[in-house]
């Protein structure tokens, strides 16, 4: 019987890692950093436990014709490990000073192969599209940067449920829900299932039937009740009530759950102390998620990657902060949910 590990910190020597996942086969930490790019850590195992990760080589993203893949700002990366292709996701937002960025508005995929060698990159900026095109409340936040609560996308996670589909986090905007709650937070995140994922990279004109809303939908919300189709307005967005937070990062756990990382949903331009976060879990996509006791935060402070591996059979959560020069990381086993 494998032995469980203790809870461990440590740092990673790369700035501002936004998103992380787990390859199995073979084992590797695929790195998002939202200033310098993809990282790929070729022996995750010891660095992680040892606490200090500094051994990973730069991706730089190349199409069949071997021309550089243009993108910045991206936020989180997915593994579909059925077609061996990896996902990572940019923000959608504004810049800071307003303007428009289409190297943000994509969404890139990478084949690899058995033995790890990472193929031609495809990029799309179809996904942008079609929740602009498909989504009042999203195409009015696309118009905000996100100081203002604007478009702003940050968790990705590939769900293998139903042969498979990205699962889409927005750090903002939310959602005021009319309900009435006790600890009176109204605002509820927002999560896009995206069931026809080649139709992206292969049909981007078809881009607008690509989201998918969920089966059950609970409730109203401020500002989309139209003639009485609020279930028109409300798709194709997923609300989930995260404690008035938004999402940060999302890792998946068998076929259904989820977990999910939450913070601030407003990204100010002032600095500010450490913001609150929460790590969540869905158990169920008709249901609502749980908020997770932790056994301990580990020091982050601003926490914005979460990652689910296994190591020598036993599940782990790894949860990264986003912060300058290095960024530290929680590496704990997994937590016990209802």
């Amino acid at each position: 019987m494998s032995k469980q590990l203790p809870v461990t910190t440590g740092v990673i020597h790369l700035a501002e890692v936004s998103g992380a996942c787990w390859i199995s086969e073979p084992e590797r930490l695929i790195l998002v950093s939202d200033e310098s790019g993809i990282f790929v850590v070729e022996d995750p195992a010891r660095q992680l436990i040892q606490g200090e990760v500094r051994n990973f080589r730069q991706v730089v993203p190349q199409d069949a014709g071997r021309a550089r893949i243009k993108f910045d700002d991206l936020e989180d990366v997915a593994w579909d490990p059925d077609g061996r292709k990896l996902y990572f996701l940019g923000s959608h937002s504004l810049k800071r000073n307003g303007k428009r960025d289409t190297d943000r508005r994509v969404v890139l995929r990478l084949p690899v192969a058995a033995d790890g060698t990472i193929g031609a990159a495809a990029r799309t900026e179809a996904l942008g599209q079609a929740v602009e095109r498909d989504s009042p409340c999203l195409s009015q936040a696309g118009q905000r940067t996100t100081s203002q609560a604007g478009l702003n996308m940050e968790g990705l996670e590939w769900s293998r449920e139903e042969g498979g589909s990205l699962l889409v986090g927005l750090r903002s905007p939310t959602l005021t829900s009319t309900a009435k709650r006790e600890d009176k937070l109204q605002e509820d995140a927002i999560l896009l299932k995206l069931p026809r994922v080649p139709g992206l990279f292969e049909h981007p004109a078809a881009a607008a039937v690509l989201v998918e809303a969920p089966a059950k939908k609970e409730g109203t919300y401020v500002g989309w009740v139209e003639k009485g189709k609020a279930e028109d307005r409300l798709a194709p967005l997923w609300p989930l009530n995260l404690g008035g937070m938004g999402i940060r990062g999302l890792a998946a756990e068998g076929k259904k759950g989820l977990w999910i990382l939450a913070g601030l949903a407003m990204d100010p331009n002032h600095a500010i102390g450490a913001p609150p976060w929460d790590v969540w879990y869905l158990a169920k996509p008709d249901e609502q998620p749980a908020r997770v006791s932790l056994p301990t935060r580990g020091g982050l402070e601003f926490p914005e990657a979460i990652c689910r591996l296994e190591l020598d059979g036993e599940p782990y959560l790894l949860l990264v902060e986003d912060t300058p020069e290095k960024s530290g990381y929680l590496l704990l086993p997994c937590p016990k949910r209802d």
